[in-house]
């Protein structure tokens, strides 16, 4: 029987060394490794970019969430107080009418009286010593610009025209006088008296 060495070790051994040689042959060139880091590299910045993209808009758009609940919550107030101030402002413009309709009486009112008081003090500084006053009236009812008729005495020695024209001239000449535009209506001697007894219209 004819025996057959085979050499399994030295055949293993060149083909690994066989192989090996193959894959040192096979490898990529300094070119294509170059590109592949390039490529590599800039996978990276490209998702670290879009990492940071994204970071910063889930931070801006957490501060637009915040700032739109704080401009909802001053556009609540806003209007809250938009309600408060309407209604104060329709409060004080009936307040206005109120006090308007009130000023219009008052005047009415003061239109159908005379302050007496206030003409009688003007009266007493402005009638010459020589006059006595004796009687006022108010010539027709209605406002306080109607006439007034001042009736009085004077006596014959006291120049009665001069005196009255007196009278009638201290109440013309003051623009700030409750009376005006005052006028001699009569002046007649009466006999049994021996006085003068006048009128004076005025307004």
């Amino acid at each position: 029987m004819k025996t057959i060495n085979i050499n399994l070790i030295g055949e293993f051994k060149k083909t690994v060394k066989s192989g090996r040689f193959e894959i040192k042959k096979d490898s990529l060139d300094s070119g294509t490794k170059f590109f592949v880091i390039i490529f590599v590299i800039a996978t990276f910045v490209v998702l670290s970019a879009s990492f940071g993209v994204w970071l910063v808009a889930e931070n801006l758009a957490k501060s637009s969430k915040v700032s739109l609940e704080k401009l909802t919550t001053e556009l609540t107030e806003l209007k809250n107080r938009e309600a408060v101030l309407s209604a104060y402002t329709k409060d004080l413009e009936n307040k206005r009418k109120m006090a308007e309709l009130k000023l219009r009486a008052k005047k009415q009112i003061n239109n159908l009286f005379i302050p007496w008081s206030l003409i009688l003090t003007e009266l007493s500084q402005k009638v010459p010593k020589k006059i006595i006053v004796t009687d006022i009236q108010k010539l027709s009812s209605g406002k306080i610009t109607d006439k007034m008729v001042i009736s009085g005495i004077v006596s014959a020695e006291n120049k009665p025209l001069t005196a009255v024209s007196f009278f009638i001239l201290n109440i013309n000449e003051d623009k700030n006088s409750l009376l005006a535009d005052a006028e001699i209506k009569t002046l007649e001697y009466k006999d049994e008296k021996e006085l003068y007894e006048f009128e004076i219209e005025a307004k």
